[in-house]
């Protein structure tokens, strides 16, 4: 992959000291990276001596009109494949430059500011957007649920061990400023917009219990209204000995200012995330937040970190803290571990390789496949709830639009899960009876208006009318079998892609031509899998106690009697008998009717009460998923099982049943186990009790499992499939 970063930042900032860590282990991975700056600034020799080739181009006066011509050239010499950009400021030179080169590489917006409102149009045009926080990415959707489905978060990762205490020059700033060593100092990082004249009054109230307490700041002290300001709130209390500038620290001395003071507090309120709460935390120094902003990311549940909601918070808790010394201890013991686990500078680099090499995969997809023409699809579907199918056609839909396909959605209804879905991806949807020849009328009234090049339809009445409006109009039809269930209009369709073998089997033998059969397995968003929000899952956490359990299983299923919910219970039942603590979530509705109460009434007469949490239907699969150590689906008459998928993307071993559409993703990959009804459940339940007490072997099998689904499901591949058959249907 050949990637080309774009960063005019004209100092250095938390953005900067990314690109530090992430540009070196991308290129370890075989990645060619290129970074177009400003001349003069510290990006210019941060990587000098490195295989990163910098461009510094200038973007003032006449540099300002020329910089986009250059970089055209530096994109079409270099072969970019994609462009990732740093700074909103970018977004427009970057977008002509790349429309200029000819080659079209996928762009990229990493937003590591809440400030991102002033690039709001053309965020529009990123193939993909990277928050560093879940609360940025939560002000982008807010802004626009369309770009939710292109948006993924991944969090800043620092190398900890560099970070580490034993790092830190201690005494060095205390000498410095003739600091006691048992006085308590309180450091922060960051200029003054920070809100750091708020702590001021803390700062007062701390002083009255700990005279000996002063407030340090890393951070510029050269003459600005916020600098002002804040020296004169400094006199007016009193703090002028209290309160001391650090100014600008190098990367060394960062290590001992952190090793120096006694904690860490930051005050400001749309923080983006916050790097150098990671440092403090390696550096085993607690840190106390206000509980806003993307701080919280780094925060939330962190043993090392407490999140308040007022100043006056603040000032308790830093008192509470200086007077407990067990617990403040125990609290700076714990930062670099869970820097280390969560927050790594080689978990970061990863995630970010595998986003860039999905979408190096999708710009093969791009219209290309369709030999550059961006088609006209008509996508049918004939219900508008939620279940699985549906699922796949919203996916379906999204990637195609996202490829620049022109694609527009008919389905039964105005109003439901669908409709809204559509709208919100900003397709264009037309609710319809689909019950009679008006209906059929108004379709090709709608191919003819556009025109369409080719229809897609989903579920047994969508296919019949897209067979009609085909014979009709002369437009190729396509349609895909979503369960294990024959009807007379596959015989008729130009192409039916099904998404198991097992499913082409059954075509088979009903006599369907073999070249009519394509098996295309759904895409899942796998970076949304792959980084669930830290905030949910932490509520998860709490709520389903998931901490208390040593083996968690989750299924995903509507409540109905074919997804064989009581196999998953007996399952339970067999590892808690072989001395597991297990835990089984249930997702799905309905939680009501005679299936739902007959699950109930096994669950007790087995005395699993607290060993099976039903949780109804909720969006937030992939921060269930984070929790548990194995997706299962024992489901009958399966085609294939997307929760399987998207278990696998979350790095999840999976269990299905044996010769359903899902025990192929087991047979193909070695992913997990299969069930089978003439096999023991209690052999299962002690393989799995096995694997799971091998910490080395279900590392590497759940690792295999992650692998597995970011390289072979993603909406990038299943996009590019989709494409080339169309292609080949209008050629």
């Amino acid at each position: 992959m050949n990637i080309l970063f774009v960063n005019n930042f004209r100092s250095r900032g938390g953005g900067e000291e990314f690109l530090r860590d992430l540009l070196p282990g991308l290129t370890g991975k075989k990645v060619s990276v290129g970074l177009v700056c400003r001349p003069g600034t510290p990006l210019t020799n941060m990587f000098a001596g490195t295989v990163i080739t910098v461009y510094p181009i200038s973007r003032s006066g006449w540099g300002a009109l020329t910089s986009v011509f250059k970089i055209a050239r530096i994109i079409r010499l270099g072969g970019y494949e994609i462009m990732n950009i740093q700074r909103g400021h970018d977004i427009i030179q970057s977008w002509i430059a790349a429309f200029l080169s000819r080659r079209r590489p996928r762009l990229i917006y990493t937003v590591q500011v809440p400030e991102f409102m002033r690039s709001r149009f053309l965020l529009f045009r990123m193939d993909a957007v990277i928050a560093v926080s879940q609360y940025i990415r939560d002000r982008i959707t807010s802004f626009s649920p369309a770009i939710s489905s292109r948006t993924s978060v991944i969090n800043y990762g620092i190398d900890a061990d560099t970070f580490s205490r034993s790092h830190g020059k201690k005494g060095f700033l205390r000498s410095r400023f003739g600091i006691p060593a048992e006085a308590l100092l309180i450091g922060t990082v960051g200029d003054l917009w920070k809100n750091q004249i708020e702590f001021l009054d803390a700062l007062v109230e701390i002083r009255k219990q700990r005279p000996d307490a002063r407030f340090i700041l890393v951070a510029s002290e050269t003459a600005q209204a916020n600098v002002q300001n804040f020296k004169l709130r400094v006199r007016e209390l009193g703090l002028q000995d209290s309160v001391l500038w650090a100014g600008r620290l190098s990367k060394e001395d960062m290590r001992s200012f952190y090793a120096d003071i006694t904690l860490a507090v930051t005050t400001h309120r749309n923080e983006g995330f916050g790097i150098w709460i990671l440092e403090a935390l390696a550096m085993e120094r607690p840190v106390v937040a206000l509980h806003e902003g993307g701080v919280r990311d780094p925060l939330e549940g962190c043993p090392a970190g407490v999140l308040v909601n007022s100043m006056k918070q603040m000032a308790d808790e830093i008192l509470r803290l200086s007077h407990d010394r067990p617990r403040f201890e125990k609290m700076a013991d714990s930062g670099p571990d869970w820097v280390r686990s969560k927050f790594g500078r080689d978990r970061m680099i990863d995630n970010y390789h595998s986003l860039f090499k999905t979408l190096s995969k999708d710009s093969d997809a791009s219209p290309h496949s369709t030999n550059g023409k961006r088609l006209n699809i008509l996508q049918i579907i004939s219900k508008n709830d939620r279940y699985g199918a549906q699922r796949i056609f919203l996916d379906q839909v999204a990637i195609l639009h996202r490829m620049g396909h022109n694609v527009v959605v008919a389905g039964r209804g105005d109003t439901g899960y669908v409709s809204d879905s559509v709208r919100t991806l900003g397709v264009e949807y037309h609710g319809i009876p689909m019950n009679g020849v008006r209906d059929i009328i108004f379709l090709r009234q709608l191919i003819k208006k556009y025109p369409i090049n080719v229809m897609h339809t989903t579920l047994d009445r969508a296919d019949y009318v897209g067979v009609i409006l085909s014979k009709m109009t002369g437009v190729p039809v396509v349609s895909t079998m979503m369960v294990p269930r024959y009807h007379v209009g596959f015989r008729f369709a130009d192409r039916v892609v099904v998404l198991s073998n097992k499913q082409k089997e059954l075509l088979l033998q009903k006599n369907i031509r073999p070249e009519k059969i394509l098996v295309i397995r759904p895409g899942i968003n796998v970076e949304r899998f792959a980084n669930p929000d830290p905030e949910k899952r932490e509520a998860w956490r709490g709520k389903l106690k998931a901490d208390d359990y040593g083996l968690v299983f989750c299924h995903i299923a509507s409540i109905i009697p074919r997804k064989a919910h009581k196999v998953s219970i007996d399952l339970v039942h067999e590892c808690k008998i072989r001395g597991e603590n297990p835990l089984l979530i249930i997702i799905g509705d309905p939680l009501s009717g005679e299936y739902y109460e007959s699950l109930v009434q096994k669950i007790a007469d087995l005395g699993l009460e607290r060993n099976v949490r039903f949780t109804g239907w909720t969006s937030e699969i992939p921060e269930i998923l984070s929790l548990s150590h194995f997706t299962i689906l024992p489901s009958e008459n399966e085609a294939l099982g997307i929760v399987l998928m998207e278990g696998m993307a979350a790095g999840t071993p999976i269990i299905a049943r044996e010769g359903e559409g899902g025990a192929e993703l087991i047979e193909e990959y070695g992913t997990g186990y299969l069930f089978s009804e003439t096999r023991s459940l209690g052999s299962l339940a002690e393989q799995i009790s096995m694997l799971r007490k091998d910490s080395v072997r279900y590392s590497r099998l759940s690792g295999h499992c992650r692998e597995i689904g970011m390289e072979r499901f993603s909406l990038s591949t299943f996009g590019r499939r989709l494409s080339d058959l169309y292609g080949a249907l209008c050629n």
